[in-house]
């Protein structure tokens, strides 16, 4: 489900959300990464804060401060390790 979500019309909607969440908490100066297929996305959404580092993750972002002492992770992997119980209870729905 969710790899069917990344190549949907709204993903690239999310990136851009998450991106502006993270700048909005950590400052906008940072870093951001994410999966090889997203790169494109997220050159043209975060510029010249995008590391071209891939990351191995479903989708979303992980962004870091310059000096790496804060991370926010917004992958797509952590919000569902995040929300467990939850999803389980509606994919048995």
């Amino acid at each position: 489900m969710l790899t069917e979500f990344t190549q949907g019309p709204e993903y690239a909607g999310v990136l851009e959300g998450m991106f502006a969440f993270a700048q909005k908490e950590l400052g906008r100066s940072v870093k951001v990464c994410g999966r090889a297929d997203d790169s494109a996305l997220l050159r043209s959404v975060a510029g010249k804060a995008y590391d071209p580092a891939p990351l191995p993750i479903l989708g979303g972002v992980v962004v870091t401060t310059p000096d790496g002492d804060r991370r926010l992770d917004l992958s797509l992997d952590e919000l569902l390790r995040l929300r467990e119980n939850q999803v389980r209870e509606i994919l048995r729905d």
